[in-house]
């Protein structure tokens, strides 16, 4: 066995010297030296106090709310309430400076009681961290009318009503705007929920119907709405959830069209009030569409959709931010197909 050779006691204090650099290099901010505590025959119970307290003052640190006081041998800062009274804490640690006074903690302005003892070096120099503030600009909500979210149902196969869930998060007093589309006329016996107001309920050439029907919404909107007709039909419908718009009767103006295109028009209409919601809707025989684009340069696409092959519905909005003509927009059909347009003015928050 080849022999271990032996260390001076030079040596061995310089390498405990090297190990001790390097702990207090990976050690928290907060640094309390090895002699804080008198080394005496209970050296390991003050010190395993002295580790206690000071992980609690690192905890309180961790859960401060605001900071009132800022040193090298003091903080003092609000942490959430311990006391009952719903009302945050106030707490200060301090040390005097002078090695062999005690780390204190004091509670509300209460007397500071002694936590470690026999300090001989402190600093909180290093738990503070200055970051440079970054300017966030919010976005105010636009003047007009906003679409905030819709729900949509397409049948897969012929039947004698279509249900369409209530789109997300509806608010007492928004507006909910919605379109049922049916194949071959419907017009006669197509029926909406209680509490709808018509719009429009027209079809084309007995290819097609559309309907449109509005609604403020109420505290306590059902979860399902439900349109039924006479005969089985294939059909989809869409509800739109509107925020922001005028709180009596929103629809200031609309206009219809009809025929049959492979480009169909959402022909114009006029508004009397600058930041209104121009929203077009059509419903077109057949599925000769791209699903999810229902053309309408310029406008927010909402769908595309068809129910099995049989029929098929777009719809897309955009504000119009001076009063005054909406001008036309095309959908964009595959094919040229048997259509009814509907272009509709919702008027802004006044």
């Amino acid at each position: 066995m080849r022999p271990r050779p032996a260390y001076t006691l030079i040596e061995l204090l310089v390498a405990t010297a090297s190990a001790s650099v390097l702990v207090v290099g990976l050690s928290a901010a907060l640094f309390v030296s090895a002699k804080a505590l008198n080394v005496d025959e209970g050296a390991s119970i003050a010190r395993s106090n002295g580790d206690a307290q000071l992980n609690r003052l690192l905890t309180d640190v961790g859960s401060a709310l605001r900071f009132t006081e800022r040193s090298p041998t003091a903080l003092a800062f609000s942490v959430p309430d311990f006391t009952g009274d719903d009302q945050p804490e106030t707490l200060r640690y301090a040390w005097s400076g002078t090695p062999g006074d005690p780390l204190t903690r004091s509670i509300n302005g209460s007397a500071a009681l002694p936590l470690v003892r026999d300090v001989r070096s402190l600093s909180f120099a290093g738990l503070e961290q200055v970051v440079a503030a970054t300017d966030v600009t919010v976005a105010p909500d636009p003047p007009w009318p906003i679409v905030e979210s819709f729900a949509s149902q397409a049948l897969s196969s012929a039947g004698v009503q279509v249900t369409i869930a209530a789109p997300l998060g509806i608010v007492a007093d928004e507006l909910l705007l919605a379109t049922v589309v049916v194949r071959n006329d419907r017009v006669a016996s197509l029926v909406a929920p209680i509490g709808w107001s018509l719009l429009q309920l027209e079809q084309e050439d007995g290819k097609v119907t559309l309907g449109v029907w509005w609604k403020r919404a109420t505290a306590s909107e059902p979860a399902t709405y439900q349109w039924t007709w006479a005969g089985n039909e294939h059909a989809l419908g869409w509800i739109l959830r509107i925020s922001n718009q005028y709180a009596g009767n929103p629809i200031t103006a609309f206009a219809a069209a009809n025929g049959k295109s492979k480009d169909p028009v959402g022909p114009a209409t006029s508004s009397t009030l600058d930041n209104s919601l121009v929203v077009r809707v059509g419903g077109f025989h057949d599925d000769d569409i791209t699903v999810g684009a229902p053309g309408l340069a310029g406008h927010t696409p909402v769908l595309m959709q068809a129910s099995s092959n049989k029929c098929s519905g777009g719809c897309g909005y955009r504000p119009l931010k001076v009063a005054g003509l909406s001008g036309e927009s095309l959908f964009a059909l595959t094919a040229a197909q048997e259509y009814r347009t509907l272009t509709v003015i919702v008027a802004p928050k006044q």
